[in-house]
């Protein structure tokens, strides 16, 4: 801790080898494909980290604390797609990548329609819809990640479960994969 707030150049990179991976995957998935912005999304986040390290005093929070900023700028990219959504007037193809080595073109289609109806849902609950079921994290842990109440989680992850319910069982991309998933059809 004492290095990253000395500005020591070993502390910082140890840092940026510690958590970029974690970083990188949380973006992707809170945003899907960012058709070449995760770069400078990861960057803003080191950055952020970096200008407010001094206010962290317990090295046992740096996970969090890198975490929740990584939220903050996956939110704020949110936002922002949907103003420039807004001021376009028409919606952007902004569709997530799969890796064609490794997926299917059904793995493909039906990420970029999951994605697709997660664009048209309001940022909190994407957030915290992506953060419970694509990152796998605790209700606990989102709370403090996101900066909201237990309650606040559970409530916005069941609308966003909601309104994907609705759609998926009616998504011909999705259909299969609604119709295998224990998710949502509990047995």
């Amino acid at each position: 801790m004492s290095g990253l707030i000395a500005r020591e150049a070993w502390a910082e990179r140890e840092l940026l080898e510690r958590y970029t991976r974690h970083v990188e995957r949380l973006l992707s998935r809170l945003l899907g494909d960012l058709h070449g912005e995760l770069e400078d999304r990861v960057q803003e986040t080191f950055v952020r980290v970096f200008e407010r390290i001094d206010g962290l005093r317990d090295a046992e929070c740096l996970p969090g604390f890198v975490t929740q900023i990584a939220i903050n700028v996956g939110r704020e990219t949110l936002r922002s797609r949907r103003r420039r959504r807004w001021l376009q007037f028409f919606a952007p193809s902004d569709l997530p990548e799969v890796d064609a080595a490794t997926a299917s073109s059904d793995q493909r289609d039906a990420t970029r329609t999951l994605f697709r109806l997660l664009d048209r849902h309001e940022e909190q609950r994407r957030t915290i819809f992506c953060l419970r079921h694509l990152e796998g994290m605790e209700l606990g842990e989102i709370s403090a990640a996101a900066s909201i109440s237990i309650a606040t989680v559970k409530r916005r992850l069941t609308e966003a479960e909601g309104f994907l319910h609705e759609r998926m069982s009616e998504s011909p991309d999705l259909a299969p994969w609604f119709a295998r998933s224990t998710k949502w059809h509990p047995s």
